[in-house]
């Protein structure tokens, strides 16, 4: 790494840069220097003898990650470094191991928009009231359910009261209509 380009770096950027052992985790505010660390710790890791296919750089947009790249490519680093951002990581990962996730390879991943068509469909198939079930209070309750990893099957069961069972039955019919467009949902 050159000595030019450390020298625009704080303590704690050289710091995260040079970090060996390990997955490192670059928490800062807009504006800090997030992109130049990691940009620079992968040019630190291939400096080091680190293979770039074995490094994984994953930033939050699609702007970041693309600058993310160019920066590397400015740093005269070989290609190779994965570098993406958390979503489009997960749906590669999603892609290569959907066997095993028991879902189609080719799915989609619905929007908000397409969501709140699927809840209200649900709702309409358990032939409930909209009023007393707002699809929106459902898909909310049912991504809850989801983010912590409460399945449908396991929520029916545990389903005690009369709107716990119906809400397992909108969750259950949701995950129907997802099912049949081949598609997933952000949770």
């Amino acid at each position: 790494m050159h000595d030019k380009l450390l020298r625009q770096l704080t303590p704690s950027q050289r710091k995260a840069i040079f970090h060996v052992e390990g997955p490192l985790l670059v928490l800062a505010g807009p504006g800090s220097g997030k992109t130049r660390v990691i940009t620079y710790r992968v040019a630190a890791l291939i400096d080091s003898g680190i293979q770039p296919y074995n490094i994984c750089a994953i930033t939050f947009t699609n702007k970041a990650a693309e600058e993310m790249r160019q920066r590397v490519v400015a740093l005269g680093t070989p290609a190779g470094p994965h570098i993406s951002t958390f979503h489009s990581l997960c749906v590669a990962i999603l892609r290569q191991y959907a066997d095993r996730a028991a879902i189609s390879p080719n799915f989609s991943i619905y929007d908000e928009s397409n969501q709140a068509r699927c809840i209200k469909q649900a709702v309409k198939d358990c032939e409930l009231d909209t009023t007393n079930f707002p699809p929106p209070r459902c898909l909310e309750n049912i991504s809850k359910l989801k983010n912590n990893l409460i399945d449908v099957d396991i929520f029916k069961i545990e389903a005690d009261d009369f709107l716990r069972k119906t809400l397992a039955r909108i969750y259950a019919r949701y995950q129907h209509i997802l099912a049949e467009h081949n598609a997933l949902d952000f949770d």
